[in-house]
């Protein structure tokens, strides 16, 4: 796979995205990806080692990653993530019990139950990586029409 450098994506990128925005099902039908494969693959390397990590050393962040992969535990019997449990941990797991008796009904294997983690994960940094983008170029927009609101923000920068 060729890379563009730069951020500026190549005429084919733009045209996949283009049709999976107008028309996902037909995007789906073509089988078209609206992540470059090499930064999803690249993405969940990352995660399987955080979580092979975690494993090993039995840290709890509690973070996200930490309650997904302890609704995967519990749905799948199988400890992906190891880890002492303390008194008070995350209101002790209360709001999870409920949704994870759910999910236990699928039996899920030990592998399936990393996928699950890994492929929330993924879903969650590249879906916050656009939304997050699309709310400073907004932000910035109505900034920009409104003088008022810049000298405030000036000021407010300045001190």
């Amino acid at each position: 796979m060729r890379m563009t450098g730069g951020g500026k994506p190549s005429l084919i990128q733009m045209a996949k995205g283009i049709v999976l925005m107008l028309s996902p099902k037909f995007g789906y039908a073509l089988r078209l990806n609206a992540t470059d494969e090499q930064a999803k693959d690249f993405v969940a390397d990352v995660i399987h080692r955080e979580l092979k990590e975690r494993k090993a050393s039995k840290a709890k962040k509690n973070d996200f990653l930490d309650i997904l992969a302890s609704v995967a535990t519990e749905a799948s019997g199988n400890a992906l993530h190891d880890v002492v449990k303390d008194e008070e941990e995350f209101d002790k797991d209360s709001e999870l019990k409920g949704h994870v008796d759910k999910l236990s009904s699928y039996n899920w294997s030990p592998d399936e139950a990393e996928l699950f983690v890994v492929s929330q994960a993924i879903s969650l940094f590249f879906a916050a990586v656009d939304t997050t983008s699309t709310a400073l170029s907004l932000v910035m927009h109505f900034i920009s029409l409104d003088q008022d609101v810049q000298d405030k923000l000036f000021a407010e920068v300045q001190v």
